[in-house]
């Protein structure tokens, strides 16, 4: 027979513990396993119950993020001046705009970017000695065809393809990308063939 302690230093055994008519009655008809599947089912009633209690009271506060489609976001027209901007800061705001990451609508896998007008492009500059290092390379196609030229030559012959080689290296480089490119519209000088779409200048 154990003994137990009741907290004042007296001991007294376990079975001379008085107990009910009912107790007795409960745990003698109740084995080891019964009493765990009990216990158990028990536990599982009263997690299901505060699961319900808080979601009965629970205030949804999480934001919900909403992907747009480009047909729900209209696409403006932007005119932008090149003339004596630096090459890459004029590049990576020109991206920026063909993307619409200055949309609030904006969303990564869907083309919800402007159409933009680029003027004056040939007048655009490189700082330091970077128009002399800095070369781009093509090829014609043939065997042994590959050209290196540097930016101080392209930009008297092809200053288009100086100004659209930076964009689009700021863009991503799949089928989404060259959807964007197709929005950018580079021209030689002040005027360009776009005035019925009244883009909307803008300096940088």
């Amino acid at each position: 027979m154990h003994e137990a302690s009741d907290g004042f230093g007296a001991h007294r055994s376990i079975a001379a513990v008085p107990r009910s008519a009912a107790e007795v009655n409960v745990f003698e008809g109740i084995d080891r396993s019964s009493g765990v599947r009990v216990a158990r089912f028990l536990i599982i009633k009263y997690i299901s119950f505060q699961k319900d209690l808080v979601q009965e009271n629970r205030v949804d506060t999480m934001p919900k993020t909403r992907f747009f489609k480009p047909e729900e976001v209209s696409k403006k027209w932007f005119l932008v001046d090149a003339e004596g901007k630096t090459l890459g800061r004029i590049a990576s705001r020109v991206a920026h705009l063909l993307r619409g990451k200055h949309k609030p609508e904006f969303t990564t896998n869907h083309d919800l970017g402007d159409f933009v007008v680029v003027v004056n492009i040939e007048k655009v500059k490189m700082t330091g000695k970077r128009p002399e290092l800095r070369q781009l390379f093509h090829n014609t196609g043939y065997p042994g065809g590959g050209r290196f030229e540097s930016f101080s030559d392209l930009i008297k012959t092809k200053p288009e393809m100086v100004m659209e080689h930076a964009i689009k290296g700021m863009l991503p480089h799949n089928r989404l990308g060259r959807q964007m490119f197709k929005k950018l519209k580079v021209y030689r000088g002040a005027e360009h063939p776009h005035s019925a779409q009244q883009p909307e200048k803008i300096s940088f």
